[in-house]
């Protein structure tokens, strides 16, 4: 496992909307880690916002910021078991599309 920097890189990098979901506001920075390996996804047309915490790597991180609120949009409105429904199938999407051996899935 590669060793964490021995400064912090500090550069942020910030993203703002408004609209359905009201103000919205999302900061993220690198600090000590070797890599940026968080995702987020802000939409308010869709009225959805999530973050998405890449602990092995960015690339889940990254695929569920991109994916998973298509999956969410797929199942209609948002219930229990259509957000459970959505995680599951962008689950397995993600589990299809890394490379083997991948530690993310």
């Amino acid at each position: 496992e590669a060793m964490p920097l021995s400064a912090p890189v500090t550069a942020t990098a910030a993203e703002s909307s408004a609209g359905a979901m009201g103000r919205a506001a999302v900061a993220s920075m690198q600090g000590l880690r070797n890599n940026f390996e968080d995702a987020h996804f802000l939409s308010q047309d869709a009225g959805i916002c999530g973050v998405f915490d890449g602990h092995l790597g960015d690339e889940a991180a990254a695929f569920c910021a991109e994916r998973l609120h298509l999956h969410v949009g797929a199942h209609g409105e948002a219930s229990r078991e259509s957000l459970l429904r959505a995680f599951a199938d962008c689950d397995r999407e993600l589990k299809g599309a890394l490379p083997a051996g991948s530690e993310a899935g």
